[in-house]
């Protein structure tokens, strides 16, 4: 067995992978035919360079499979697909989610310093639109499967279920397999911080309402060990998610607090609650993360909003 790769269970083994100042979980599961790779981290040399001494060392891979979009979980896939010939898999509503992104980006890359509109509406952080949308739709590729919703997949020997559990990502996906209590929980929690709950395009809806109905999913299966994709494993997977869920109505009770005052923009509110002195990743992620709150406060009755001057204001009802 390779040295780098740390057993969890019988089948299942975990490749921690460099991501910014911490790390990427890539779980692998054991199979007559080789390992089943779940996630790829992201596509830098470095992570690039993980796998090649693993497979150098040895290592036999049968197939990929994605959990959802984002940059540190898919990254690698092409490289994976195109230069090692190795199958991808990814589910239908990643490949969705890709052409929309596709689209978006095609149509707003004209002009290569107009403003992200939507960070301008809610006052958030400058952001032009070639970042966002090369960032959205940076990663494009032709599965060789896909899987839906409650579809039994096969990592390793073993069959998983498929349970589709958007929030953190529309496109997201936790993995089930019963005869073990093991849940593959990729970005759906993790063991000490909260998975990020974005609002950053219109069309995302209400991501807040869509994850807590997720957390509400995947509680209900007895899960004896929870696999995240950061950090450390989880063994009490009702006590976290009532954590996770906690956090977030103290930052909307925050939220109201300020409220009170006024009116506020999304930024402004930010500002009031993270303060003002943040670096650029951080203030996005808490500008997304706060406007998904807002979003399901106001889907909820608690607030209303107010245009004026190209710019969106929360108040209170």
């Amino acid at each position: 067995m390779v040295k780098r790769l740390v057993r969890l269970a019988e089948h299942v083994f975990r490749l921690a992978l460099p991501y910014g100042d911490g790390t990427v979980n890539s779980y692998l599961f054991e199979g007559q035919r080789g390992y089943t790779v779940m996630d790829t981290g992201v596509h830098d040399e470095l992570t690039q360079r993980e796998w090649l001494q693993l497979l150098e060392g040895g290592l036999q891979i049968e197939k990929v499979i994605i959990t959802h979009m984002h940059p540190d979980h898919i990254g690698l896939a092409p490289w994976f697909q195109q230069e090692l010939g190795i199958p991808v898999i990814c589910s239908q509503h990643t490949v969705d989610l890709m052409k929309r992104y596709e689209v978006y980006a095609k149509q707003e890359l004209s002009d290569a310093h107009a403003p992200y509109a939507f960070n301008r509406k809610y006052d958030g952080p400058e952001l032009s639109e070639r970042q966002f949308y090369r960032f959205m739709g940076s990663i494009q590729l032709e599965p060789d499967e896909v899987y839906r919703n409650h579809d039994r997949i096969m990592l390793g020997d073993e069959e998983y279920e498929a349970l589709w559990t958007p929030g953190h990502a529309p496109d997201h996906y936790c993995f089930w397999h019963q005869p073990s209590g093991l849940l593959i929980a990729a970005d759906m929690m993790f063991a000490d911080t909260a998975p990020v709950v974005p609002f950053w395009m219109e069309e995302d809806g209400n991501p807040l309402s869509d994850y807590f109905r997720s957390l509400d999913l995947i509680e209900s299966y007895p899960a004896e060990l929870v696999l995240p994709g950061h950090d450390h494993v989880i063994h009490d997977l009702g006590q976290r998610a009532r954590d996770i869920r906690n956090g977030h109505h103290f930052r909307m009770q925050q939220i109201l607090g300020h409220l009170v005052h006024g009116p506020r923009t999304a930024g402004e509110l930010c500002i009031d609650i993270y303060g003002s002195d943040r670096p650029v990743t951080q203030e996005l992620l808490e500008f997304y993360t706060s406007l998904a709150r807002l979003i399901y406060l106001q889907e909820e009755g608690f607030v209303e909003t107010d245009e004026r001057d190209g710019k969106v204001y929360f108040q209170r009802k």
